[in-house]
């Protein structure tokens, strides 16, 4: 399959706030007004029904060996020579508008409380999302007037893999500018029948007292949060309409051990809704790769409470040593599981065909716990000038987690890793920010395949830098003038995504080193 797509986003968003006082109040009001427009129109010709011999070598199961030859011969051809039976036309438009209007309210003041100096803090929002889309597909005959194989370039394709098929780029935008000549349009039919919608209001209100004592200070307070959603589409044929409310209550403890060391403990609840693609009422289809991707509008929010503890040694002015530790119980993980399913239920015509349907559903009995050391210590406290300006950061996270998935199987939580480390050395002075950073992530659970068996990506390196320049005001007057640039996967590492272990890959991909510069202005 081919396809030279075309994908359009758009965002537009609008704050209006105040900031005032009133009697003893400190008050901050906001606003805000969010438009986002996604569409996505996919021409994909696929051609089918080809024939071709080959012998194959998987001993590096990561650099497999593909050779291609005519029926019955031995003489070898390229991906491109394949004669194919049937050449077919698929059309894919897909478009989702969202709209979002958020009012926040904040107010504080100072006052004493239980004999201590403390501040009270209270606020309310209110945020109210409506989203609306929907998707056509259609599926034909390629016209019999344009050859695709002619715009086959002989330019090989640039990869860093092996390229044992002779694959070739194609002019796509030519094959598509041949194709919407010859039918008049690409436009796939749109029923209205098909719109997906997600209403979502939530209200939100709380209040915290922070009291102040000569040994440290001391939070506590709670948040009440309501929900309100329907989910819509044409998938289900029906509206999938729910409410409910959490009380989230929190403390928090900050000890002074000394003047350098600080300790802080912490007890908290929280909450994380589905994203609108987990609980859409529909599904996504990709005919050119077969996959469909489905929501499931009965999701139950993910829900936590959890401890933390650490320890700070704040051992120079601007240099820190900390460890901490944590504990999290989830209830209703939410996570992926993959079934294969007949085409035929999304598109009559690939009837037989079989896609790879990813759905959502709620796991129970989460648990996450972990052990975190940081790092930071900077020049500025060791050496004279120009050097101060250099710096290094640490992090370390180790984490144990873990659910169980509808049929009682037992996972660690998706998108959890065992090990994270993070390291920098930067350079900061005279409006000079310098930093090259490293990531490591020990391998994490992506998806669970008919709930039987665990998709995993597997451990990850990454080398980035990134510098940033502030042009002196004496050469832009009021107008801030940032110059920067990021490179992103310096070492050029490639990922790995597999089936219960490593020996078993189902994906393999790099994308390169990813230049961007740029230049910044804060008027």
């Amino acid at each position: 399959a081919l396809e030279d797509g075309k994908y359009d986003n758009s965002t537009h968003t609008s704050t209006f706030g105040a900031d005032f006082e009133w009697n003893d109040w400190r008050v901050e009001a906001r606003l805000n007004y969010t438009e986002t427009e996604n569409n996505t129109h996919l021409p994909i010709p696929r051609s089918v029904g080809g024939a071709v011999a080959a012998s194959y070598d998987v001993t590096d199961v990561l650099n497999p060996q593909l050779n291609l030859f005519e029926v019955g011969t031995q003489n070898p051809i390229n991906a491109a020579d394949i004669e194919f039976a049937l050449d077919l036309a698929i059309l894919v438009d897909f478009g989702m508008d969202t709209e979002a209007t958020k009012i926040k309210f904040d107010a504080e003041r100072d006052l004493e409380l239980f004999g201590a100096d403390s501040t009270l803090k209270v606020g309310f929002m209110t945020d109210r999302r409506d989203a609306e889309g929907g998707s056509a597909i259609a599926f034909g005959g390629f016209p019999a007037d344009v050859n695709i194989a002619s715009f086959a370039t002989s330019n090989l394709w640039d990869t860093d893999f092996e390229n044992t098929i002779g694959g070739v780029y194609y002019d796509n935008p030519g094959l598509i500018n041949a194709w919407g000549a010859s039918v008049g349009s690409l436009t796939a039919p749109f029923d209205p029948d098909s719109l997906v919608g997600i209403e979502e209001d939530i209200f939100a209100a709380y209040a915290m007292v922070t009291h102040q004592f000569d040994w440290g200070n001391f939070t506590w307070g709670a948040r009440q949060e309501y929900t309100d959603y329907t989910s819509s589409g044409p998938d289900l044929g029906i509206a999938v309409s729910d409410d409910f409310g959490d009380f989230l209550p929190s403390a928090h403890l900050n000890y002074d051990v000394a003047d350098d060391v600080k300790l802080r403990v912490s007890a908290s609840t929280g909450l994380s809704r589905p994203t609108y693609t987990e609980w859409r009422a529909s599904a996504i289809v990709d005919p050119g790769e077969r996959t469909a991707v489905g929501g499931n509008p009965t999701l139950e929010a993910e829900t936590t409470w959890g401890l933390d503890a650490s320890l700070e040694w704040y051992y120079a002015p601007s240099s820190l040593l900390s460890v901490a530790a944590f504990s999290r119980q989830v209830d209703n993980v939410i996570y992926a599981d993959v079934v294969r399913v007949d085409g035929g239920l999304y598109i009559p015509s690939e009837a037989g065909n079989i896609y790879d349907l990813t759905g959502f559903a709620n796991g129970a009995d989460g648990e996450l716990t972990g052990i975190e050391f940081n790092f930071i210590g900077q020049a500025t406290d060791l050496l004279p000038s120009p050097f101060d300006g250099f710096g290094v950061s640490f992090n370390h996270t180790a984490l144990d987690s873990e659910f169980a998935t509808l049929n009682g199987r037992r996972f660690p939580l998706p998108g959890t890793s065992d090990g994270i480390t993070n390291a920098s050395l930067f350079y900061e002075k005279w409006g000079l920010s310098a930093r090259i950073n490293y990531m490591w992530r020990d391998a994490w659970l992506s998806g669970t395949e008919s709930d039987q068996l665990a998709e995993f990506w597997d451990e990850q390196e990454r080398v980035d830098f990134s510098v940033r320049y502030i042009l002196p005001e004496s050469l832009t007057g009021n107008t801030q003038v940032t110059l920067f640039g990021n490179v992103n996967n310096l070492t050029d590492e490639q990922d790995l995504r597999f089936i219960g272990s490593p020996a078993t890959p189902n994906q393999y991909e790099g994308y390169g080193r990813f230049w961007v510069v740029g230049l910044r202005l804060d008027i």
